[in-house]
């Protein structure tokens, strides 16, 4: 049957075309597909800021507190606000690192309003915020966590390495004050006066002294010089070479008849005389040598005595009762107090510098010491920063007020302030940071506080501090704690005036205090000692203590004085001094009769082996000249051959001139 052309999709004649697919609808303008993915961002981002951003910012601030500071930091509430862009945080409590127990200091509240303009920049400018609710040393709820020191670090192999945190640097000034008095002049008087130094000091001389090592030491190089002198003496022209030349002297003639002969005698004398020469300079450079090994060991030998008064000292350091003078008393009883002040005053000066730039470059800072301090040692690497001429710096304080009132609680404080102005980039602001706080704090016995910072970055970074307390209470102050005497203030009323200034990588620091109505706490394994120390305090009501510091950080020139150490000095003095006298002498008298065989030995040998050389040498010195005097007998005596073969030619020219008429 034929197919009808109508109904045949393959006929080429078919009218009918294969179905098109229909145009997507045109796109609106909203994109449905992506509004789901922005939702559910928007939904995460909502519920992060929402529930846990103020939660994150909480504990971030608590770590970053803790670390910088050496000691916990807690943060009672964070509250941030994204509509008048603030940030409120309440119940601040910094522990105090003597006594973890309590706080330090405790603020009720800080708050911070920034400038929307500047944080659509991504920056933070705050144009107002309070510090409000301050308490000092209020108790806390727990022990606080107080960083432990940090263990000592390898010396770095890179030239001129310096510390690299904050911390290191106040271990670092801590350091240099404690190890003022590497010795505690009092802990030893309880055995003076029982009788046992004596036992101590007999154990102290068992261990090596400088002066026996230095005799042994001596004694060796002097058996090596002896060795290598008779080497040398050895080496020099023998007898049978002297003899040779006397010989060969003794054989010249200097016969006239026999030109080419006299010729030859004048050569053979003028080698040996410069033969002679030679040998003499072998002989005196050998002398010489021998004199200046001798005079090397002759001067080591007398440096003996010095060597006996540094051991003198090592014993008497262990004892512990070397030095009772006031500044040495001074040191022992006030270093650690000093060194709290000035190590924390060093840790925040290098965080201002590294915080709060100064206007120098890149360049200038890699070569400048202030580079050390960066709070967190990271990988080799260095930040620049550009130089911002319009706009807002990253961070700016423009003012914070500060106030407290008193409470019943009794620690908080009447206390009224600012801060201002503290920024990354003092250059861009104009204008230095500045702290001024001033208050009172009746419950808690601290009167007249005044505190001034300076923090000036606009130039050339100067910074400058004063701190000045009227009264503070003072209990359980430790001065002396060892295991023989526990010595401190049990009761006082301080009070404090601190000014540092730090410029040019130079600290110049001046604390003055004073307690007064003083109660002392004496303790000793002695009763005898504890009795003169009481009768010694009793008359000292009012402790006055002065110190300064100056120099850069890693070489600061610290000096103290006290009223205390003065009258130690003058009360112990009356009676300890003979008892330190005796003990003294009898520490030089034993080294040295430790040392006195070995040391007389030693002179004897030095002596005996110079003698030996000498005759050596002397025996050398008598063989070249004997040598020179049988050649000077036959070239320049009045008799000599020569001289007479010189008269003779001398004649025979004469009579050969008048023979010529001449």
């Amino acid at each position: 049957m034929k197919k009808s052309p109508s109904t045949d999709p393959t006929s080429p004649t078919n009218p009918v075309q294969p179905a098109q697919s229909n145009p997507p609808p045109p796109k609106g303008p909203i994109r449905t597909g992506a509004v789901v993915p922005a939702l559910i961002i928007f939904v995460i981002a909502f519920v992060f800021f929402h529930f846990f951003f103020d939660w994150s910012l909480k504990r971030g601030l608590e770590w970053t507190g803790t670390h910088v500071y050496g000691a916990e930091v807690d943060i009672g509430s964070v509250k941030t606000s994204f509509l008048d862009g603030s940030i409120r945080i309440r119940n601040i409590e910094v522990t105090d690192k003597q006594s973890p127990a309590l706080d330090f200091i405790r603020l009720g509240d800080i708050h911070f309003g920034f400038l929307w303009d500047a944080l659509l920049r991504l920056k933070f400018v705050v144009n107002n915020a309070g510090i409000n609710g301050i308490e000092l040393y209020p108790p806390r709820t727990r022990v606080g966590w107080v960083k432990p020191p940090e263990p000592p670090h390898p010396a770095s192999t890179q030239p001129n390495s310096q510390p690299s945190t904050a911390d290191t640097i106040e271990q670092s000034v801590k350091s240099q004050v404690q190890n003022l008095s590497p010795g505690d002049s009092l802990s030893g008087l309880s055995s003076l006066l029982q009788g046992t130094a004596q036992g101590a000091l007999l154990n102290n001389l068992q261990g090596g002294l400088k002066s026996e090592a230095a005799i042994k030491n001596l004694q060796t190089e002097l058996a090596e010089k002896q060795k290598e002198w008779t080497a040398r003496i050895n080496a020099l022209p023998q007898k049978k070479d002297f003899e040779s030349i006397i010989n060969r002297a003794k054989a010249l003639k200097f016969d006239t008849r026999n030109p080419r002969q006299f010729a030859a005698d004048l050569q053979t004398a003028a080698e040996l005389k410069k033969e002679l020469d030679e040998k003499l300079r072998e002989v005196k450079g050998t002398t010489d040598a021998l004199n200046s090994d001798v005079k090397n060991l002759t001067s080591q030998y007398k440096g003996i005595d010095g060597l006996v008064q540094q051991d003198v000292a090592t014993a008497e350091a262990g004892l512990h009762v070397g030095n009772l003078d006031s500044k040495a008393l001074t040191r022992v009883l006030f270093m650690n107090f000093l060194a709290q002040k000035l190590g924390a005053y060093a840790k925040y000066i290098a965080l201002a510098r590294h915080y709060l730039a100064s206007k120098k470059s890149s360049a200038s800072k890699s070569n400048s010491s202030n580079t050390a301090f960066i709070p967190h040692a990271r990988s080799k690497g260095r930040t620049i920063r550009f130089p911002i001429t319009t706009g807002y710096p990253l961070f700016w304080l423009k003012r914070a007020d500060i106030s407290s009132k008193a409470t019943d609680s009794g620690f908080s404080g009447n206390i009224s302030g600012a801060l201002t102005n503290v920024t990354t980039d003092p250059a861009l602001v104009g204008q230095p940071a500045v702290l001024d706080v001033k208050g009172d704090f009746p419950y808690a016995h601290v009167e007249q506080v005044h505190i001034n910072v300076t923090i000036d970055h606009v130039h050339t970074p100067i910074d400058t501090t004063e701190i000045s307390v009227g009264a503070y209470p003072v209990s359980n102050m430790k001065l002396v704690d060892s295991a023989d005497l526990h010595l401190g203030l049990k009761q006082a009323v301080g009070s404090s005036l601190m000014r540092a200034a730090y410029k040019d990588a130079s600290l110049n620091f001046q604390l003055t205090n004073t307690f007064s109505t003083v109660s002392y706490n004496v303790e000793s394994s002695t009763t005898q000692v504890k009795q003169i120390l009481a009768s010694i305090f009793s008359g000292i009501p009012t402790v006055t203590l002065d110190a300064t510091a100056s120099g850069t950080l890693d070489h600061l020139d610290v000096a103290m004085n006290s009223n205390l150490g003065d009258a130690l000095a003058s009360g112990l003095s009356r009676y300890f001094q003979k008892q330190i006298d005796s003990l003294r002498a009898n520490i030089q008298k034993q080294i040295e009769d430790k040392i006195a065989g070995p040391k007389q030995q030693l002179n004897q040998q030095i002596e005996q082996a110079h003698g030996q050389m000498n005759q050596l040498l002397g025996a050398k010195k008598a063989e070249v000249s004997q040598a020179q005097n049988a050649v000077t007998h036959q070239t320049s005596g009045r008799g000599s051959p020569l001289n007479k073969a010189t008269d003779q030619l001398k004649k025979a020219g004469e009579k050969l001139l008048k023979g010529l008429n001449f």
